[in-house]
């Protein structure tokens, strides 16, 4: 918000003229930012001991990605500590470790007039990836 000047004319009939100078209050809107998961897709296979990237695009027309509160949360683990970092084109990149389950990922951004944004993934986590068991059981001997 700001005071700006404006002028105002104003023709009457017959050729007669006013002019007035007045200083009105112009008050911007805040727009919510903008926020989409580039990376995981759903789609790809993911187990529950291993991080899984986190990539999302994030901007904000009155606020620099630095100043904007980007919170991630699933459906079976609750609030997640991504530690996303800005990597520049106003893309962040983190991290998490999530349990066996199927999750509705959510990546919720905030701009500091607390305009909100989200965007939402789902996605299949299978339990720990272990090396396969493997016995030899013939021939028995030799």
């Amino acid at each position: 918000m700001g005071a700006n000047w404006a002028i105002w004319s104003v023709f009457l009939l017959y050729g007669c003229a006013s002019t007035s100078k007045d200083s009105v209050e112009v008050a911007s809107v805040d727009q919510p930012p903008f926020v989409e998961i580039l990376s995981p897709v759903g789609t790809e296979h993911f187990y529950a001991d291993r991080r899984i990237e986190l990539i999302v695009f994030a901007s904000d027309r009155e606020d620099p990605l630095e100043r904007l509160n980007v919170r991630w949360s699933s459906t079976v683990s609750g609030a997640l500590s991504a530690g996303m970092e800005s990597v520049g084109g106003g893309e962040m990149l983190g991290s998490v470790s999530l349990s066996a389950g199927d999750h509705l990922l959510r990546v919720e951004v905030t701009d500091t007039a607390g305009q909100v944004s989200f965007d939402e993934l789902s996605m299949s986590v299978g339990p720990p990836n272990l090396p396969p068991n493997c016995t030899i059981t013939a021939p028995e001997d030799g």
